[in-house]
């Protein structure tokens, strides 16, 4: 290749698509190394619910961006301690910086460098190059971490501010938003030079089977005990339980709802909400290369490389 940019991969799609198996193989075949574009993949002691890769898959591939913060928001420190002066400061703009460095450090170790999620923003910051504006003083900051949820919405929407691109219900997206002043980031027209970018999709139905295992097999790798330990440490209320495959145990708690209802609400929203949110993101790009198997995709990514 003669482009200065280093090569870059991209896989995304919905999500339990199968995204990850995909990355996974590719990476093995290329000497890869996986960044994470999962919004939820990066809280730390989050790893049944959130589908993280597992240990002994981080240990023979590596991966990036996962585990980096505190199921209430803040950052972990390098130690691998917690930090009770970080701020909630993990946004996309973090996300982007990142994930540049990482690839070209990836790169510079002569790796492949691939990103792996399916959180578009995340993706998009990347591969648009976004220009995130400064966030607000920290004045502010501590102001609206202090707020509940229901009022940093009501502010957003008495400054009209377009909420179509983030989760309204995510404390830690909506101050973003407040802080920018509604204000989507600049954008290059074009995509990022000398990256292959390529989908996973299934038929819906086959994607509904596919979330409805997941979800058993999370429940039974110990999903209800997770809950625990991070309600037990961080209370209900934490940033890390407003995710799917966790809010739902809230309405158990409050009394409401039985555990077979709540298994039922984390497949019905995966499917209706994450999936469908996802797949309305992706669906914007033209560019993207759409697999239904691993030699396809390994065949495209070979025939890029060389």
């Amino acid at each position: 290749m003669t482009s200065k940019t280093p090569p870059l991969i991209v896989i995304v799609g919905e999500t339990a698509s199968g995204k990850s198996s995909l990355g996974m193989e590719i990476a093995r075949h290329f000497k890869g190394e996986i960044i994470s574009s999962d919004s939820w993949a990066i809280y730390k002691s989050m790893d049944i619910g959130t589908a993280k890769p597992s240990l002994e898959e981080q240990a023979e591939i590596p991966h990036h961006e996962i585990d980096v913060v505190w199921p209430d928001g803040k950052l972990v420190n390098p130690t691998g301690k917690e930090d009770t002066d970080a701020p909630n400061s993990y946004t996309a703009a973090v996300f982007q910086t990142n994930a540049k460095q990482h690839i070209r450090d990836v790169a510079s170790r002569g790796n492949l460098p691939m990103i792996v999620g399916g959180t578009g923003l995340y993706v998009d910051s990347v591969l648009f190059d976004y220009q995130f504006g400064e966030t607000g003083d920290k004045q502010s900051r501590e102001m609206y971490n202090k707020m509940d949820l229901s009022e940093l919405v009501e502010l957003v929407e008495q400054k009209k501010y377009d909420t179509t691109a983030i989760d309204i219900k995510n404390k830690r997206r909506v101050i973003r938003l407040l802080e920018t002043a509604g204000q989507d980031p600049g954008r290059s027209s074009s995509v990022r030079p000398n990256t292959l970018v390529l989908g996973v999709s299934r038929p819906r139905n086959e994607l509904r089977k596919r979330v409805e295992l997941r979800t058993e097999l999370m429940f039974k790798q110990g999903l209800r005990r997770e809950v625990k330990e991070i309600t037990d440490k961080y209370g209900w209320d934490c940033e890390g339980m407003q995710g799917i495959g966790y809010k739902e145990f809230i309405a158990w708690h409050e009394g409401g709802k039985s555990m077979t209802q709540v298994k039922h609400d984390i497949t019905r929203n995966t499917l209706n909400k994450l999936a469908k949110h996802q797949r309305t993101w992706f669906k914007r790009h033209q560019f993207i290369q759409w697999v239904d198997n691993h030699e396809d995709a390994i065949a495209k990514v070979r025939e890029f490389l060389v």
